[in-house]
């Protein structure tokens, strides 16, 4: 079951993001310094379990852009895998995914300070078609703990496609994760930023019970 926002009166429509770059900061020179805790846990893990989204999308960025968003445990999770939706990058599709320990829609993705890389693509990934998934495997999973996490991900050579938020369709829940969206760059960490913006993909993940220690703050 997915959790939806309450209906919004209908808007206006939105014209197509702007291609035009603002910032300086290069997705390669994403990682800054910064406080993050990011869970290590031990112990079993349950069977997997993937969230999605929606893959409809009515807009979209450019080359080395980046889609933000919440995730809201109401465990501690690990992240296995994540598909996007792109449009055809030359080559393999890479990608970056960095995290904040806080609410990306309160602080917003130019809290530069805050952001760390937590894990790249692992070089398998193939293009899964226009308004389709794109399988990401990771280099290490992602953990996290208990609250509330704002993640990015940066496409290095590929364009985001992704939706306007309606007021409807900004919110999709689990019972254990609830995905909040979100906002996109077309140059991460730059000046332009586009608000009311929707991640077309699925997150999978594995809720995990034991024993839990800090491996990056």
């Amino acid at each position: 079951a997915r959790g939806r926002a309450p209906a919004a009166a209908a808007r206006a429509p939105t014209p197509p993001d702007s291609p035009e770059p603002t910032g300086s900061m290069h997705p390669g020179r994403f990682l800054l310094p910064g406080a993050l805790a990011i869970a290590a846990l031990t112990g079993g893990a349950r069977a997997q379990t993937c969230l999605t989204t929606l893959y409809a999308s009515d807009n979209g960025g450019t080359a080395g852009g980046a889609i933000f968003f919440d995730v809201v445990a109401s465990e501690q999770i690990r992240i296995t895998s994540l598909e996007t939706s792109i449009l055809e990058p030359p080559g393999t599709p890479r990608f970056e995914i960095y995290a904040i320990s806080t609410s990306t829609l309160a602080s917003f993705p130019t809290r530069a300070d805050a952001w760390r890389l937590v894990a790249t693509d692992d070089g398998q990934c193939v293009w899964g078609g226009l308004d389709q998934p794109t399988r990401i495997g990771l280099s290490q999973p992602i953990d996290l703990y208990r609250g509330t996490w704002g993640l990015a991900i940066v496409a290095v050579d590929g364009r985001h496609r992704y939706t306007n938020a309606d007021g409807s369709n900004q919110n999709h829940g689990d019972g254990t994760i609830e995905i909040q969206c979100g906002t996109s760059q077309n140059d991460p960490l730059g000046a332009q930023m586009f608000l009311d913006r929707v991640w077309n993909g699925t997150l999978c993940y594995e809720p995990l019970i034991g024993v839990v220690s800090t491996i990056a703050q």
